[in-house]
């Protein structure tokens, strides 16, 4: 199974309605923000650092991703995101709404 198909299904099992799905990010989430974007609670550690960092290779987010980040945070702040894959730290994401909680380190 391709990257992209592994990516599809994982998100396709996500979106069941009666499972209850939560992220947790730790360190550096560049392609891994895209299944944490598919979770019904994302929570990220003092040290994450998110970003898409696809869009620095020339790839726009995939996979209906740009639709749930938008509802999250705002087209303009989505679009500054999809469009720059600038990196935001944990305390960061959840000042913009990307995140729900943020955790201290264990």
């Amino acid at each position: 199974m391709g990257t992209a198909a592994g990516w599809q299904s994982a998100l396709g099992w996500l979106s069941r309605p009666d499972l209850f799905s939560v992220a947790v990010v730790s360190g550096y989430a560049v392609d891994a923000l895209h299944l944490a974007l598919a979770c019904d609670l994302r929570v990220a550690r003092d040290d994450a650092y998110l970003s898409f960092g696809d869009v620095r290779h020339g790839r726009i987010p995939a996979l209906g991703v740009s639709r749930v980040l938008v509802d999250l945070v705002g087209y303009s702040r989505a679009l500054d995101l999809c469009v720059t894959g600038r990196v935001l730290s944990g305390a960061q994401a959840q000042a913009v709404g990307l995140v729900d909680r943020l955790a201290a380190p264990a």
